[in-house]
């Protein structure tokens, strides 16, 4: 079953109040994440709905909306519980790359944009824009994001200056 998070049950809440339907381009605006992500995060909570006999239509003029509105509510305490990531906001995404890469290169790992970006539920364009600011932090410490032609992605430099990188991210998020 697809992994439901805080922002596929936002989704879930803001269809569930609008039953004549809603456009993925409000839902995109007012949670600032891409249309794509929008796609990504209905196909989820449909595959998650599917079990229930629900599904969720979408039509050009009308926008996204659920086939069978009544059983909602039933249905909502199961399908949300124990299953939401920490992984809202910019800064929390954004964070959670950082130390993702940080891992896995003291580890030697590389891992694929796609896949990251399928951890984290989030579209491959919205990572790329985190990647962005990933690399401005890394910056600081003379480090930088290198992609390995088909095994991924990791971070190359010093490895003194990865350690104080952890050092201080470490320190930063202690205080």
């Amino acid at each position: 079953m697809a992994k439901i998070n805080k922002r596929r049950k936002i989704i879930f809440d803001m269809l569930k109040s609008h039953p004549q339907g809603l456009n993925g381009e409000a839902i995109s605006q007012q949670l600032g994440v891409s249309s794509r992500t929008i796609r990504s995060d209905i196909k989820a909570l449909q595959d998650a709905l599917e079990k229930y006999n629900i599904r969720i239509f979408s039509s050009p003029t009308k926008g996204y909306r659920f086939s069978q509105f009544e059983h909602l509510s039933s249905i909502e305490h199961e399908l949300f519980k124990d299953n939401m990531s920490n992984l809202e906001t910019s800064k929390q995404r954004i964070n959670y790359i950082l130390y993702k890469l940080l891992a896995n290169t003291l580890n030697d790992i590389s891992i694929t944009q796609n896949d990251l970006a399928e951890e984290m539920c989030i579209s491959l364009s919205t990572l790329k824009i985190h990647l962005n600011e990933v690399k401005n932090i890394l910056k600081k410490y003379d480090l930088k994001i290198t992609q390995y032609k088909t095994k991924g992605i990791k971070i190359s430099g010093e490895e003194t200056k990865l350690r104080y990188c952890i050092v201080d991210i470490k320190n930063i998020h202690l205080e």
